[in-house]
């Protein structure tokens, strides 16, 4: 299923260039495993993308190896502020960065294996990227999860019990033409078709908690 909407652009992520901007933060996610189907169709559709892209420079990819599905938005700037940890004095992104990690430590959380199931590919919000949902949507383990996480951080984000699991692609560094959006829609469109069923089924390891500078690379320092 493609989903589209309205595009925004991430300046504060990409310049109207693509180039990447610096973009300090911490986050708790899931890389994609590398030796997945869905992985290994998501490389050659980069190829696909970047082609795309040679003759449009409207997008910035991201390199396949950080690909990933963000479990909790940590600390990161919203609208220029950083949103620390609640009521801990916290005023550094260091500070943040041990305050959280200490936290995992003492909880002594650890998660199970993530099954998710790729329900839609989409450009909206200022990104081309994958919608997943849990598989399991009785119990719903990653809300709680969720849930459990802000609790032990002292961090909500507004849209918290809305948030959407997605693995991000690209982003919009440019707006797209009336054609640019006709080629992404088809492109989008045959590339979500041509999954199967064990593309679509993924499963995820070890929630990490990263560190990162920009959007390129998210190093884990701490995994449960």
């Amino acid at each position: 299923m493609l989903i589209t909407d309205s595009i925004t652009l991430s300046t504060d992520k990409f310049n109207a260039e693509g180039d990447v901007l610096f973009f300090p933060g911490n986050t708790i996610i899931c890389h994609l495993d590398r030796q997945s189907s869905l992985f290994n169709k998501l490389v050659k559709f980069y190829d696909v993308l970047e082609s795309f892209n040679n003759h449009n420079q409207i997008i910035a990819q991201l390199p396949v190896d950080s690909y990933h599905m963000t479990i909790f938005d940590s600390t990161s700037k919203i609208e220029g502020k950083f949103n620390f940890p609640k009521g801990k004095g916290i005023e550094s992104l260091d500070d943040s960065n041990t305050f959280i990690i200490n936290a995992l430590k003492e909880s002594k959380l650890t998660t199970a294996p993530k099954e998710m199931y790729v329900e839609s590919i989409k450009f909206a919000s200022g990104t081309i990227g994958l919608g997943l949902v849990e598989k399991d949507l009785v119990k719903k383990p990653l809300r709680h999860l969720r849930d459990k996480l802000s609790q032990l951080t002292n961090i909500k984000h507004p849209g918290h019990d809305e948030y959407k699991f997605h693995i991000t692609l690209a982003y919009f560094c440019k707006i797209p033409n009336e054609k640019q959006n006709d080629e992404l829609t088809m492109m989008l469109s045959g590339f979500y078709d041509e999954l199967t069923q064990e593309d679509k089924s993924v499963t995820l390891g070890k929630a990490e908690f990263c560190t990162f500078e920009n959007m390129y690379k998210f190093n884990p320092i701490y995994m449960f």
